[in-house]
Formats: C-alpha cells, structure tokens, sequence
C-alpha cells in the first residue's frame, strides 16, 4: 500500500534529521499524466535530484557542488558577509517533534536554521 500524502509530507519534513539521500519510486498508474511509466529518483539534499526510468533510463539530473549562499548588500552595493548560521543538527540546535512512526511532525520555529 502507497503511504499517504500526510506520511510523503512527513517524509520530506524529516529530513535532516532522519535522512540525507532517500531513493523512492513512483508510479503513476491511473494517473492523468503524460507519461505513466514508473521512475526511479534519488533526492540528495541538499546537492541534488536523479530520475530514471526503471530500465536505467536517465530521465534529469540536477546536482549543485555547493548549495545557496546568504550575504547581504550594503547601501552602495558592498557585499556584508553574514554570520554562518548552525544547521539543524548542531548540538545546540532545537530538536523537531516527531511523530509515533519517528518521522517529523514539526520542524522548529528557529529562523537562524539553515536547512539547506
């Protein structure tokens, strides 16, 4: 049985804490989509998206050596570094609520994260 789109939306919530590279496969049978053939993905957070057809047939691939950047500018245009914020899995970091299958039901309200 497919999970749901509350467990798919958890899933996703969940990382970082509970993943960092998840391979799932889709199958859109039944589905009004242009294609229905199923895929194969693997999501690499933060760096990247692999699709392939389940024959190994590279459908996209997008991958990022290095994931976005904050600085602010000045008046004037100068660039003003901005204090690296910690990740979430710092020690000092707030933990997320989880959920009773140990997925994430609440990431935390801490606006200095960076999540990726």
């Amino acid at each position: 049985m497919p999970p749901d789109l509350d467990a798919l939306r958890a899933l996703a919530r969940s990382s970082p804490w509970r993943w960092r590279t998840l391979q799932v496969v889709v199958d859109y049978a039944g589905q009004r989509v242009e294609s229905q053939e199923p895929v194969r993905a693997w999501i690499s957070r933060p760096h990247g998206l692999r699709v392939e057809a389940l024959r190994g047939i590279l459908l996209q691939a997008q991958w990022s050596a290095h994931p976005w950047g904050v600085s602010t500018l000045s008046i004037g245009g100068r660039r003003v570094p901005e204090p690296a914020p910690y990740g979430p899995l710092h020690a000092d970091a707030p933990r997320p609520v989880l959920r009773a299958d140990g997925l994430v039901s609440r990431r935390p309200a801490a606006p200095h994260l960076n999540y990726d």
